[in-house]
Formats: structure tokens, C-alpha cells, sequence
């Protein structure tokens, strides 16, 4: 049987729908909502629907008036899953974006209803919302990685663990003296961040915060002691410092000034880099627009405007001018015939 003509379902979707005093919701309100959702019936299918449920749920009827009007007692709480269809596909439409900004281990947690949402939309193939699943795709940018995998125990202790505020004990691979460190850790977050996603975290005896990828971890254990955290902490500001993006220089932000073309400026036109940007015309340069934006001094931000070739060039700051002079050098050294 459809799912769609399964009563089963419609009125377990009709109770989502009855609002709680001082709502209240008449039943020809609840057949068009119910035809929303890809339930075709009549109204007098939903009045008996609604004494079914009557005898099983409190529901509260107002008969002063045609139709009438239902609602659920105050004190009633429900824990049924949610199965309209604007919601499935919301579900199935972040599915794929999901599955490559999230580690496995945190993914699988949602999988339950990411399936529950892809069986509603399929049976309900005759509801416009539906069809949508078939006409709507997420396309990433530039060059896709696999993702690394995550250890599932891993994932769980060391979630365990900054919830909880516990300290974790862990077996760390790393990558700059190609090995296995033991540490204990007080972990101050979580950060995903493009393919990767990191723990941020203070070594027992140190007192700066460092960013380990989760994906290095070999074991994690939750410890009994507390974590000892600094007070002060604050993940946001952490990572506005620059944290997670390479930076060599403690000043967090610097003024880039540049000569760009006109395919360039209108696309950070319209998607700007930052809140302080601005472009303005200049015909006397080959790149006829002059940009000016406050941006992270990072890595990051230089392998971007790598990325743009001839359509920039780079006049502030003068460290990444340097640096864009020697890389074009090696280039030209490099490509020699």
C-alpha cells in the first residue's frame, strides 16, 4: 500500500497538526493541509479519523460553531517523528551537502531520519513538493577530496568528553614527527571547517590552546578529573584570531588592496569577502576596478588570490605582493624550456 493512502500515516499526520489550547484548527483546515501533504480525502473521512483518535488522544472539541474546531489538552506531549513533507525534502536536499562537510561518525547519527525522509518523498510522488527531490542538486566548488575517515569510538569519547567537560587520554598521530603521542587532553570544541574537522584543546601542563584533526586520533578515553579550561575562553574569538587558518602573522586582519577585471568585480560584487569591501572604477588600469577589502592575514586568503591569476593584481600589502613575485619567479623557472 502507498504510504499516502495509508491511514495509518494520515492520522498520525493529522494529530501533528492539532494545536494545543488556546489553538484550535477546524477539519476542513486539516483536508487541505492533509492534501498539502499528499493525502487525498474527504472531509467526512477526517471527522471519522478525528473520533478514532479521540478515543486514544485528548483531543478537545469546540462545537459551537460549524465546522468544528479540535485542539489537544495543554498537558499533552508528543515524541512522534516528523513526517510532513516540507521537512523530508529539507532533509534530503541536505543529505548530500552533509555528507561532505560532516565526519562519518557525527553523519551516521542522522541517518535514521535522512532514510525516514527519502521513503515519505517516494511515496508520495503525486505531491508537488515531492517532485522537487528530482529537479534540485547541491554542486561543491573547485576540486572534491575524499573525506578522512573518523574513528566511531573516537567521535564518541571525545564528544563525551567536551560535553561533559571531562578530560580524555588519547593516542595522537603526528604529522610533523611521524608518530604516536600520548596525551592527556581538556577540550575546549569542536570545529568542522571544509573537509576536515578539528578538536580544540589544551594539553595537561600547557596553557595555550592547540587544534588536533580528529581523523589523527587513534584512541580516546574519557578521564574521571574535570576539565581544566581557561575562564576566559571563548571558541568564537579563538577562531576569529586566525586559528584554523594557518596564520604566521599575530596580526589577525590586513587591508588588501588590488587592481582587479571586470569579471572579477562583478563577481565579488555580488559575493563580497568582507563587510568593509568596496570597488571602485578606475579606467586608467588594465583591471578597470580597484578593490579594497579588509580580509584574514592567512594562507588561506594567499592561495585564494593565487587562485584568481591574471585577473588581480595584488598592490597591499606588501608581504603577499613579495611573496606573489617569488612564487611567479619559481613558476617561470620552473616552466622554462
Amino acid at each position: 500500500m502507498s504510504l499516502a493512502k495509508d491511514p495509518l500515516l494520515r492520522q498520525l499526520s493529522m494529530l501533528q497538526m492539532i494545536p494545543k489550547p488556546p489553538g484550535r484548527i477546524a477539519s476542513t483546515t486539516l483536508m487541505e493541509r492533509l492534501l498539502e501533504r499528499g493525502f487525498e480525502v474527504s472531509e467526512r473521512t477526517i471527522q471519522r479519523d478525528l473520533q478514532k483518535l479521540s478515543s486514544i488522544f485528548p483531543l478537545i472539541v469546540d462545537e459551537s460553531s460549524k465546522p468544528y474546531r479540535w485542539s489537544l489538552t495543554a498537558e499533552y506531549s508528543s515524541s512522534l517523528p516528523a513526517i510532513d513533507t516540507a521537512t523530508s525534502l529539507a532533509f534530503a536536499l541536505a543529505e548530500p551537502f552533509l555528507k561532505r562537510q560532516l565526519p562519518n561518525a557525527a553523519l551516521s547519527l542522522i541517518t535514521r531520519e535522512t532514510n525516514q525522509a527519502k521513503r515519505h518523498l517516494n511515496a508520495l510522488q503525486q505531491n508537488e513538493l515531492s517532485k522537487w527531490r528530482s529537479k534540485v542538486r547541491t554542486i561543491p566548488d573547485g576540486l572534491q577530496f575524499v573525506l578522512p575517515e573518523i574513528n566511531q569510538q573516537v567521535w564518541q569519547q571525545l564528544s563525551d568528553a567536551l560535553l561533559h567537560e571531562q578530560q580524555v587520554k588519547v593516542s595522537y598521530y603526528s604529522r610533523k614527527k611521524s608518530k604516536e603521542r600520548e596525551l592527556i587532553l581538556n577540550p575546549l570544541g569542536i570545529v568542522n571547517k571544509s573537509k576536515c574537522s578539528y578538536l580544540v584543546a589544551i594539553v595537561e601542563g600547557y596553557e595555550t590552546p592547540t587544534i588536533y584533526a580528529l581523523h589523527r586520533f587513534r584512541k580516546a578515553q574519557v578521564q574521571a578529573e574535570s576539565c581544566a579550561s581557561p575562564a576566559d575562553f571563548n571558541l568564537d574569538e579563538y577562531l576569529q584570531s586566525g586559528a584554523l587558518g594557518w596564520s604566521e602573522s599575530p596580526q589577525a586582519h590586513v587591508m588588501l588592496i588590488a587592481n582587479i577585471s571586470s569579471e572579477l568585480a562583478i563577481t565579488l560584487k555580488e559575493a563580497p569577502i568582507s563587510d568593509s569591501q568596496k570597488i571602485q572604477r578606475d579606467k586608467q588600469e588594465p583591471r578597470p576596478y580597484r578593490l579594497m577589502a579588509k580580509v584574514p592575514n592567512n594562507k588561506e586568503t594567499l592561495w585564494w588570490l593565487f587562485s584568481l591569476n591574471s585577473r588581480i593584481h595584488v598592490l597591499e600589502p606588501d608581504c603577499w605582493v613579495n611573496e606573489i613575485k617569488k612564487t611567479i619567479e619559481e613558476l617561470a623557472d620552473a616552466y622554462a624550456v
